[in-house]
């Protein structure tokens, strides 16, 4: 495959950056848990997201891909603050949107968590 130009890794850079920036545009710098881990999530996604555009034949970065969603999705209930709806539900949608995107390039094993079954192995 070639490298820097598979949407779905450009996909997950930006949903890094939307994730990052997320406390600002929605003014949840108050509460620090749910800003750095919007942060932490947003880097480590644009990180793992380049790290499949310079290594399209490696599947680590796939599965990473599919743990930081993890990780993002239930970080609301884990670090308490899921009071924060807008916040909790934009983890929410990260999850859903990450696991899709991870699940159109896979090989083996396709992990679409957010609309349709949880483990294919048809592929």
């Amino acid at each position: 495959m070639q490298k820097w130009n598979r949407w779905q890794d450009w996909a997950n850079v930006g949903l890094g950056v939307i994730l990052f920036i997320t406390p600002f545009v929605f003014g949840a710098m108050a509460n620090t848990t749910a800003a750095w881990t919007a942060y932490i999530g947003g880097v480590l996604l644009v990180i793992v997201g380049l790290f499949d555009l310079t290594n399209p034949d490696s599947q680590a970065g796939e599965w990473t891909e599919g743990v930081l969603g993890l990780l993002v999705f239930v970080s609301p209930w884990v670090l308490g603050f899921s009071g924060l709806t807008m916040i909790a539900g934009i983890a929410n949608y990260f999850w859903g949107s990450n696991g899709n995107f991870s699940a159109t390039r896979s090989g083996a094993a396709s992990a679409s968590i957010g609309h349709g079954p949880i483990l294919n192995l048809a592929n």
